[in-house]
């Protein structure tokens, strides 16, 4: 998780750059981009590790992002859902171009991470797992 939060982080003005293009103030940006950062990896952590996989070493990599709970999102942002949906489609081509730079080591940390959450679900076993996290 740190090794794909470290890419993201590397990436983040180009990430904000592309925000504020679609109209975002530079700490709705900020705001957006950490809070997308750790969808994307609550995502990974949470999702079959073959369909992260998959659309990890597609074309396009950036369509993990439809797998976030965008009312979620919207909720956490206090923003509307076009906002967000704009927000979404701004940092998109960024987001493909930390993917594909990044594949393999990206692919990597989601593997470890899945893996990681995986076994604590087996070794808590899975109505115990989800009452204590």
């Amino acid at each position: 998780m740190n090794y794909i939060s470290r890419c993201f982080a590397k990436y983040d003005g180009a990430f904000t750059e592309s925000l504020k293009a679609a109209g975002f103030s530079a700490d709705h940006a900020r705001q957006f981009v950490t809070t997308t950062v750790e969808c994307v990896l609550y995502t990974i952590k949470h999702t079959d590790l073959k369909i992260i996989v998959k659309i990890l070493l597609s074309e396009d990599p950036s369509r993990i992002l439809n797998l976030i709970d965008i009312e979620d999102l919207t909720n956490t942002l206090a923003m509307n859902p076009v906002q967000v949906n704009s927000g979404m489609e701004a940092i998109s081509p960024v987001m493909k171009l930390v993917f594909i730079k990044n594949s393999n080591e990206i692919v990597d940390a989601a593997a470890s991470l899945a893996w990681s959450s995986q076994r604590k679900i087996n070794s808590y076993g899975l109505s115990e797992f989800i009452n204590t996290h």
